[in-house]
């Protein structure tokens, strides 16, 4: 993302600043705007390019050309999975599908699996219509839970922040990521400052988070 929206602002604009000047600018936005939808990225690259007298384009244009730029990586992944090249655990946070699969074996025995039937969820293009905090919503009118009863697991600051506005159990995982602009580097500060009731580094002690969370 970062590499793409440097070379617009240097297409698009009259700009004298260098590409090092403005990659500060473009980490400390994109950065900052992590967590919430890609679509709100795209939105401040428009703010950008009018600042140095560009016209931008419609938010959604640039939102489809990083996607573009993305998919062949993604492809490549999937092709190399199917291929048996890579493993899926190399792409997953640690321990984190044992976790859900240990999760699940919980809910089953206090009667409340059928929350785990409840879907996955991702932005439309009418990104108005959705968001983190209308789904949340959605999960506790749909069956029914008080905030209390609903736990939320994520690395953005944003989701963490939904989940205390209703009262959730709020578990932030403070998981590194591998990029060369450091982003995200301070998650455990900015997890904290949105509410986090639990700070996790991934989820390889998962066994004793569920025992911390359901026999407490």
């Amino acid at each position: 993302m970062v590499p793409m929206m440097v070379d617009v602002l240097l297409k698009e604009t009259q700009t004298d600043e260098t590409p090092e000047e403005l990659e500060r600018i473009v980490v400390e936005f994109v950065d900052n705007l992590t967590g919430k939808q890609t679509i709100y990225q795209m939105i401040q690259l428009c703010e950008e390019i009018k600042k140095r007298g560009g016209v931008p384009k419609q938010p959604l244009e640039y939102k489809d050309l990083y996607n573009s730029l993305l998919l062949p990586t993604v492809d490549e992944r999937i092709a190399k999975l199917e291929r048996g090249e890579i493993e899926a655990a190399n792409l997953r946070v640690p321990m984190s599908l044992e976790f859900l699969q240990s999760l699940q074996n919980v809910a089953e025995l206090l009667g409340a699996a059928s929350y785990f039937d409840g879907g996955i969820f991702g932005a439309l293009r009418e990104y108005q219509n959705f968001s983190k905090e209308m789904v949340i919503q959605q999960i506790l009118d749909d069956f029914n839970l008080t905030g209390s009863q609903l736990l939320v697991v994520g690395d953005g600051s944003v989701e963490i922040e939904n989940a205390k506005a209703v009262g959730a159990i709020a578990v932030g995982v403070t998981s590194v990521e591998n990029n060369r602009y450091q982003m995200n580097a301070d998650k455990r500060g900015r997890l904290l400052q949105a509410g986090a009731d639990i700070l996790i580094p991934d989820f390889q002690d998962g066994d004793r988070l569920l025992t911390y969370l359901f026999d407490s």
